[in-house]
């Protein structure tokens, strides 16, 4: 993301091991150790967009950690993430339907089914 116009990078991990190797990379400006599914340390819509990948599948964050993204993000904002859709797809799409009702997002796209 730095190299196409996003210095300000921002991480955080359940995991120390992750961290210290997101570290190594001299990427972020920020890393904190952090779960998705808890309240995160940054203040509401501190981010203009927000990345999560490989975290909202069996094991790992709950589907309530997309309220916590979308609290961080600002209006406008984007949100991008991966999910397990062959575990959480009908959850999903209850939780995304919901989000949309009560006004905390728009749907912009969204891939296809893949193996």
């Amino acid at each position: 993301l730095g190299s196409i116009g996003y210095p300000n990078l921002h991480g955080f991990d359940a995991s120390q091991g992750m961290l210290k190797l997101a570290g190594e990379k001299k990427l972020y400006e920020q890393l904190e150790h952090a779960m998705l599914g808890e309240e995160l340390p940054y203040k509401t819509d501190q981010f203009a967009g927000t990345v999560a990948c490989g975290v909202f599948t069996q094991g790992h964050a709950p589907l309530d950690g997309l309220d916590e993204l979308v609290r961080v993000t600002r209006a406008g904002g984007h949100i991008v993430f991966s999910i397990s859709r062959s575990y959480l797809g009908e959850v999903f799409e209850t939780k995304a339907e919901q989000m949309e009702q009560q006004g905390k997002w728009t749907r912009v796209e969204a891939s296809e089914l893949y193996n």
